[in-house]
């Protein structure tokens, strides 16, 4: 681990689809959600999948008491990895051999990859815990997209975890096509004139910064035999979902298939992320996205407004029934989609 110790830098978030074993690292649960757009707001309430907030500290602090119940398991900090080979892990003065490799690291984004590609995009953020002095929150429901009339650059809104009536996570959030990310101070003036503009409240603190670039597209494996090369975990992995970002749920859902096939042949853990007709409904919708920009705030609100809370649940986190996949279908606005179809084409449906 190259870090020298533990922070709260990030977030994760999710409607709870199924069980796990950081439950008890749920700070907040919420059982309803809106979506904003040029003053047409829709909240919607959980028929049964909740929205959950785990904040890093507390998902790292489970694993710390974990690993020290465990003297099997070592951590080492302050411990850059300088290179990576399939049962080998080299750092500056040691080196760590294994059965097995599994490598979590976040890689850079190869833009020269994606520039032709015309279905993805970037999610680029920066959160901050806000504290106000008054009452301004609206603890009971979350924000998932509040986006301003006019879209300047990209798609971009405002996304909010009201922890209490005082405090809250906000991110100022963009989905971008291009390599040109705006700069950290035009997200924290984009947080503070909606702190102003939203609540009417000019009395506030930032703290505990998070941020985030996210490459909203599917990454294959480049190799198809584990047993030649480490292998890939986690959002490093393809475990991010290229529609919404989310990728706590899969990873765990992935690492079960991992740990039940530990003792198998390596080659095994080339497990299927994402089911095929999820992926391709995923690049569909991002080419849609990218194509139409300004309609994009549309395309959410009625997917969240036309489709069952728990079918949106499940299909933002790969769990979805063949009913939820079609509501979803029937909630999109034909002609972009068929075209976004078409242009996706059949030939991208095998992943």
């Amino acid at each position: 681990e190259a870090r020298d110790r533990y922070t709260q830098d990030k977030s994760w978030c999710g409607w709870h689809v199924f069980s796990h074993h950081f439950e008890d690292c749920t700070a907040k649960t919420w059982s309803k959600w809106q979506l904003s757009h040029g003053g047409e707001t829709h909240v919607i309430t959980a028929n049964r999948l909740n929205y959950r907030y785990i904040p890093a500290l507390s998902f790292y602090e489970h694993c710390l008491n974990f690993i020290k119940q465990h003297p099997n398991i070592d951590l080492h900090l302050s411990t850059p990895v300088l290179n990576l080979d399939v049962n080998q892990v080299s750092c500056e003065n040691c080196v760590y051999s294994a059965d097995r490799v599994f490598d979590a690291r976040e890689s850079q984004i190869d833009w020269r990859s994606l520039k032709d590609r015309d279905n993805y995009l970037l999610q680029c953020f920066y959160g901050w815990k806000v504290k106000t002095s008054n009452a301004v929150f609206d603890q009971d429901c979350v924000t998932l997209m509040d986006f301003p009339e006019q879209q300047s650059e990209g798609i971009n809104f405002m996304y909010c975890l009201p922890l209490s009536q005082t405090e809250a996570l906000l991110e100022p959030t963009y989905f971008l096509h291009h390599s040109k990310i705006p700069s950290r101070d035009h997200f924290l003036q984009l947080a503070e004139n909606y702190m102003q503009k939203r609540y009417n409240c000019y009395d506030f603190e930032f703290s505990q910064e998070e941020s985030g670039i996210l490459p909203m597209v599917y990454k294959k494996n480049k190799s198809k035999n584990a047993i030649k090369h480490p292998i890939k975990i986690g959002t490093a992995g393809g475990l991010l979902r290229p529609s919404t970002g989310y990728a706590f749920y899969a990873i765990q859902r992935f690492i079960k298939k991992i740990a039940a096939n530990i003792d198998n042949d390596p080659a095994s853990y080339n497990l299927r992320k994402y089911s095929k007709l999820g992926l391709w409904m995923d690049q569909v919708f991002l080419r849609a996205c990218r194509g139409n920009p300004a309609q994009a705030a549309q395309f959410f609100l009625r997917m969240f407004e036309k489709v069952e809370p728990d079918s949106v649940a499940r299909f933002m986190h790969d769990e979805a029934r063949w009913s939820d996949y079609l509501q979803v279908i029937l909630a999109m606005p034909k002609i972009k989609f068929i075209k976004s179809s078409l242009r996706q084409g059949v030939r991208n449906r095998s992943f």
